[in-house]
């Protein structure tokens, strides 16, 4: 990693050698620097620094894992920041809610914010170093942590949201009958079942139909889900989709964002299959100090290829950097 930007970041790994750089390079280098344990019933990574800048503060999205964000954590702690991040409950290595590991499954999404705050104040507050906590959180973790911003002002400095889930692509059904579709279904007992519109774990999940714009990276993360199988989340119950869509509209209420005050970056992918862009511009709207980038991107901005993501990193970054 040479010839560093104006702001410091070095660019980002080859796609050409991308599984041999995250196998020599990447893994080995956080391996060194990782505290890893559980909290709560809640897998953590810590990857300290000596001295740092502040605490980047890492809540993901629907079926993903930790593992699936150590380039960007090899990023930030190059850049001079420590990271936390956990297996949301009902991913990766954490507590089930369900025998079934491919479901993601929960009541309500107060559960996921409570889950923030209990890791927050456990782990990250006290490494801190007394420096800053700033967030990154990416669509369904961009809906819990602005849940966790309106109901827990002061805790976080600065937060980036990456294509957050305000607002889900349901196709043509509009939410109201989302909704009513998941109650019925509640109602006659089918709270932990699949959502019929969902399907099963694809080993081979195809680059054509994936949230991601660099091959070399779906590659690399499919090919560890496929031998991995507390990584094949796939599917939600009944439950957690009706949940999902309550907590979006509670999030971008209006008399709730205007409790966000501060910084805000909202990164919009401009071709986004999975969650609607509408919401994130009247959430926008109604906070105090927004501001918003829209990208040439899938869903999973973080996930581009190179020539995108290189200069998404040094927004993220400059803003993370940049004083008062």
């Amino acid at each position: 990693m040479e010839n560093k930007t104006e702001n410091g970041f070095a660019g980002c790994i080859s796609e050409e050698k991308y599984e041999e750089m995250m196998q020599r390079t990447v893994e080995p280098y956080l391996g060194k620097i990782v505290e890893a344990g559980y909290e709560n019933g809640l897998y953590y990574e810590f990857y300290r620094q000596q001295e740092c800048k502040a605490t980047i503060v890492i809540c993901y999205g629907y079926t993903e894992s930790c593992v699936k964000y150590h380039e960007l954590i090899y990023y930030m702690h190059q850049m001079g920041y420590q990271v936390i991040i956990w297996d949301v409950r009902g991913h990766g290595k954490s507590l089930r809610e369900t025998d079934d590991l491919k479901m993601v499954h929960i009541g309500d999404f107060s559960q996921y914010v409570s889950d923030m705050h209990h890791m927050i104040q456990k782990i990250a507050v006290p490494k801190s170093q007394g420096k800053p906590l700033y967030l990154y959180a990416h669509s369904m973790g961009g809906c819990i942590s602005t849940l966790y911003l309106e109901e827990y002002p002061g805790v976080i400095a600065k937060a980036v949201l990456n294509a957050p889930m305000l607002g889900i692509n349901n196709g043509n059904i509009p939410d109201f009958a989302a909704l009513l579709l998941c109650d019925l279904a509640i109602l006659f007992g089918k709270r932990r079942e699949k959502l019929f519109t969902m399907g099963d774990f694809d080993p081979i999940e195809p680059f054509e139909t994936c949230g991601c714009d660099s091959r070399a990276r779906h590659s690399y993360y499919r090919s560890i889900r496929a031998t991995h199988e507390e990584y094949q989340n796939s599917y939600a119950s009944y439950s957690w989709a009706r949940a999902a869509v309550r907590a979006a509209r509670k999030a971008v209420a209006p008399k709730n964002a205007a409790k966000i005050r501060i910084p805000v970056l909202l990164f919009q992918a401009e071709r986004d299959a999975f969650v609607r862009n509408k919401e994130q511009d009247q959430f926008l709207s109604h906070i105090a100090d927004g501001h918003k980038v829209v990208v040439d991107s899938r869903h999973e901005i973080s996930r581009n290829i190179n020539e995108q993501l290189e200069p998404y990193l040094k927004e993220v970054f400059a803003f993370y950097d940049q004083i008062g």
